[in-house]
């Protein structure tokens, strides 16, 4: 199953992913916006609403962005902090599917690091 990001792969209707929070919900790919109709809590109905998004090729997308970078046109879509923190995330996932024990992440990024990371994006 795939959130539709990619047109060669196969589609289907089902949610792949649903991101929550305590004012509502998002699945993927459907884009189906879920929120409470009035003071969010367990037991108010809740609304389901379509948010439109225009499809588009990703791949193509990241290399316009990153020519667009290059050519100084452009910020990166996403920071080297970012990319960073999310490497860390999945050594941490890598760490811990290999030992079976629970790895923690800092809650922030030593701020010289981050920084440093600031810095070299300029």
């Amino acid at each position: 199953m795939t959130s539709k990001e990619y047109p060669i792969y196969p589609r289907t209707s089902q949610s792949s992913y649903i991101v929550g929070g305590s004012e509502g919900s998002l699945s993927v790919p459907d884009l189906t916006l879920w929120t409470h109709i009035a003071e969010p809590d367990w037991w108010s109905p809740i609304s389901a609403t379509a948010v439109p998004c225009e499809q588009s090729d990703p791949l193509v997308n990241q290399i316009l962005n990153f020519c667009g970078v290059i050519r100084g046109d452009e910020k990166p879509l996403v920071s080297l902090a970012e990319g960073v923190r999310t490497l860390e995330v999945v050594d941490a996932i890598h760490r811990a599917s290999r030992t079976g024990e629970t790895v923690h992440l800092s809650s922030n990024m030593d701020k010289t690091r981050a920084a440093e990371l600031h810095a070299a994006q300029l």
